[in-house]
């Protein structure tokens, strides 16, 4: 194999190959949480309330691949070409693979569910077999034959190692500075005032019982768990850096954990309400979650860009 220790941090299925390649390359990981801290609601009135939380939205000028230290090339066709794929395996390059969830036979969704995801081929066993790594799903060693690859990958993406600069500290502490001025310039806080004010009128009924043809996760459920793994996400990245800040960077590491805690609590709280069948919720309880995470969140990239 060609990664051998592999990080399973609180990441998305792309943050956890690109953090695994960028640690085999011994180069920092914590930076692939760059770009990913938000939380945008959008009033769409036709839609479920768990799917208007766009859990995946990204700072569009976010310098990930070049911080992490790789270099990108996608190749479409790259499970066609045996020799040139063999190759890269060979020099020790993994190979990330784009692919739907659905035709990954090592996970629930198999034949069930589409979703869009990225695992590793991280070498190759004799004969015709390849090694296959899925760190999101803690899926470390996986063997697939060239046919049943065939079939799975969408497309092919190969990142070589790029030399990091010197002093790439400042400029990791730049993009940090620039994710705190994006979450307030985009009134983030008042995003979850939106989403907290469209709970009192939700139809509970309604939400939790989302066509499971469409998705393998009531959205509600998926996508606060996401916003949540990204604050863990993006608090391992500045308890990294903090080292070489302050004091005062440190205790925002800790109200950016302290936000997580309360976003895993709310999903905890709708899962018990799902459980137990209930349609009723308590309003109060869940407003003052919402309200102490946006007073944590503004805190924590106000008093980052006060750092500067």
């Amino acid at each position: 194999m060609i990664i051998n220790d592999f990080i399973t941090g609180p990441y998305d299925c792309y943050q956890s190959v690109m953090a695994n390649i960028a640690a085999h390359y011994g180069h920092v990981y914590q930076t692939v949480a760059l770009g990913k801290i938000s939380f945008m609601y959008r009033n769409e009135k036709n839609n479920f309330i768990g799917k208007r939380i766009d859990a995946l939205h990204m700072r569009k000028d976010s310098r990930i691949d070049e911080l992490l230290g790789l270099e990108r090339k996608e190749q479409p066709l790259l499970i066609n070409c045996v020799d040139e794929m063999d190759c890269l395996l060979e020099k020790n390059i993994p190979i990330v693979v784009w692919a739907d969830l659905y035709n990954c036979n090592w996970n629930q969704a198999y034949h069930k569910y589409h979703f869009k995801h990225y695992f590793l081929i991280n070498g190759k066993v004799e004969g015709k077999s390849y090694v296959i790594a899925d760190p999101f799903f803690h899926k470390i060693y996986l063997e697939q034959s060239l046919e049943e690859l065939t079939k799975i990958a969408d497309s092919c993406i190969v990142y070589k190692k790029k030399e990091i600069k010197q002093d790439r500290w400042n400029e990791i502490e730049e993009e940090i500075l620039k994710d705190a001025q994006y979450y307030l310039d985009n009134d983030m806080g008042n995003n979850i005032v939106k989403f907290s004010t469209a709970l009192k009128d939700i139809d509970f009924s309604k939400e939790f019982n989302y066509p499971q043809d469409e998705l393998y996760a009531i959205p509600m459920l998926d996508n606060l768990k996401i916003v949540g793994e990204q604050r863990e996400a993006y608090a391992e990245l500045l308890k990294y850096t903090g080292a070489d800040w302050n004091k005062v960077m440190l205790e925002a590491t800790q109200w950016l954990l302290s936000s997580a805690e309360l976003w895993g609590k709310l999903r905890i709280y709708f899962m018990k309400m799902i459980l137990s069948n209930s349609c009723k919720c308590d309003n109060a309880l869940i407003v003052s979650y919402l309200e102490k995470i946006r007073q944590l969140e503004e805190k924590t990239f106000r008093t980052i860009l006060n750092k500067k």
